[in-house]
């Protein structure tokens, strides 16, 4: 808020608590302990005022925040403002990145994705400028069919996007997950279809999908920790 101001909230069916804001440019918190089923926030019509979200987060266990944008290639992440993600880092620290992009960079006739794992490359350095403390993982695209001679089978881009990706996590010194090969490799996507695990259209997994590849996920991320001893 750039002016004074309150935040209200209501917890169940308990009273509103008022909670006093004091203007400022700089992004702030308010901490509130307990549990509760459902709550209400009012901001009221303050001027310059900008809600940034909640966080619903406990004291144990894993809180993931989804950050999913329909057809985003992740090129704009760079214009993340720097000074703004320190200040978020300070208030909600992130011990992982999780970068999930590709399927929408993908054309079947095109397999070259150079220029894409150049800026890709730019963008993660510069969340790990905005993020110092904090592990990223840049996951590959997965696989994805075509028709070809009455069958799917896996595009030729999917191989080449993935490898660009690889080398742009390599370029920025970040940790690179094969998506592609966790799926299964050449047409593993039809191995998700037969199971109903992806759409028909070959392209994108379902839920019962991301779960297969979420646990393939965190078998990878449990025996790095091991060997690492972590």
């Amino acid at each position: 808020a750039r002016q004074d101001c309150s935040v209200e909230l209501k917890i169940a069916d308990g009273e509103w608590q008022v909670f006093p804001v004091a203007g400022s440019h700089e992004i702030q918190s308010l901490a509130v302990e307990g549990q509760t089923p459902r709550f209400q926030v009012r901001v009221g019509n303050t001027p310059g005022f900008a809600a940034i979200g909640v966080w619903l987060d406990d004291v144990q266990g894993i809180a993931v925040d989804n950050i999913s944008t329909r057809g985003y290639s992740g090129l704009s992440l760079g214009a993340l403002s720097r000074e703004k993600a320190v200040q978020m880092d300070s208030i909600v620290p992130y011990d992982a990145i999780v970068l999930q992009y590709g399927l929408n960079v993908m054309t079947p006739e095109i397999l070259h994705y150079g220029s894409y794992a150049r800026k890709m490359t730019e963008v993660v350095l510069h969340l790990r400028e905005c993020y110092p403390h904090t592990d990223i993982i840049l996951m590959g695209v997965g696989d994805r069919s075509r028709k070809a001679n009455g069958s799917f089978v896996t595009m030729p881009a999917v191989v080449a996007l993935s490898e660009a990706q690889r080398r742009a996590a390599r370029s920025a010194g970040v940790v690179f997950w094969d998506t592609y090969e966790a799926m299964g490799g050449h047409n593993g996507m039809l191995d998700y279809v037969a199971n109903g695990q992806a759409n028909k259209d070959y392209t994108h997994i379902n839920h019962k999908g991301g779960k297969r590849l979420a646990t393939e996920f965190v078998k990878s991320l449990e025996y790095e920790m091991n060997r690492e001893g972590l």
